[in-house]
C-alpha cells in the first residue's frame, strides 16, 4: 500500500515497511525492483500507514483505504507476475536426515497432507464449514481466503492439487497453473535465494539441483 501522494517510482529515499524475512519482505523487494528501486534505495522500518509504503494484509488494507484518504494499493499478490514466479508460496520442508533416517514417516506425512487437500478439493463446501466452525470465522471469509470451489483465487491463496504440484516440481508432464513452467520449482527456489541475498538476509547461493 502507498500513503497519500506517494508514487511507486518516487520511493527512493523513503521509508518502506514489510515483515522482515517473511513473504511480505520478498514481495516488497520484487515490487521495488519493478519500479527501478533497489533495497538499498529505501529505509526499511516499522511505520504507520500514512508514512510511505508498506506490506499490509487484508482486511487491514481495505480499512486503511477506507480511513486514509488518498492511500492506494500499488499491487497485490494475485498480480500475474507474482503468480507466475510462485515465489510467494507455503511449503513443507524437512531436513535431509529426516528423509534419510525416517523415510516412512516422511512419506506418511506427505501422504496425509495430500489426502487432506484432495478431500478438501472434492468436498470444498463441507470442509470450509469445518474451517469456519473451528476458526470461528464467517463462512464467507473462509471462501474468500481459500476459495469456495477449490479452483478460484480471490484472497491471494491458491491450493495446488496433487497433479498441479507434481507438474510444478517437474515430475509429471503438463503445464502447472498461472503460466508457470513445468519443473519451475527449481528456478523459484533459486530466485528466492538470490532475493534473500539482495535483501542482506543470506550470503551465498545454494544449489537446489
Amino acid at each position: 500500500m502507498l500513503a497519500p501522494d506517494i508514487d511507486p517510482a518516487d520511493l527512493k529515499g523513503k521509508n518502506v515497511s514489510a515483515p522482515v524475512a517473511f513473504i511480505g519482505h520478498l514481495l516488497m523487494g520484487v515490487r521495488l525492483d519493478s519500479v527501478g528501486v533497489t533495497p538499498d534505495d529505501v529505509e526499511w522500518v516499522n511505520l504507520n500507514a500514512d508514512e510511505a509504503a508498506g506490506y499490509v494484509y487484508e482486511p487491514w488494507s481495505s480499512s486503511v483505504q477506507a480511513n486514509l484518504e488518498g492511500s492506494s494499493v500499488a499491487t497485490t499478490s494475485i498480480e500475474p507476475m507474482y503468480l507466475k514466479n510462485a515465489m510467494f508460496a507455503d511449503s513443507i520442508y524437512t531436513s535431509k536426515d529426516f528423509i534419510a533416517d525416517r523415510r516412512g514417516a516422511a512419506v506418511d506425512m506427505m501422504r496425509v497432507d495430500w489426502d487432506a487437500r484432495a478431500y478438501w478439493n472434492q468436498h470444498v463446501a463441507k470442509v470450509n464449514l469445518i474451517f469456519s466452525d473451528y476458526l470461528q470465522w464467517p463462512i464467507e471469509d473462509i471462501g474468500w481466503v481459500v476459495s469456495s470451489n477449490g479452483k478460484e483465487i480471490v484472497g491471494g491463496l491458491y491450493m495446488y492439487d496433487f497433479d498441479e504440484a507434481a507438474r510444478f516440481c517437474g515430475v509429471l508432464d503438463g503445464a502447472p497453473p498461472f503460466d508457470q513452467a513445468n519443473g519451475g520449482l527449481v528456478k523459484t527456489v533459486a530466485d528466492i535465494n538470490e532475493r534473500w541475498i539482495k535483501l542482506d538476509l543470506m550470503e551465498t547461493t545454494v544449489d537446489v539441483n
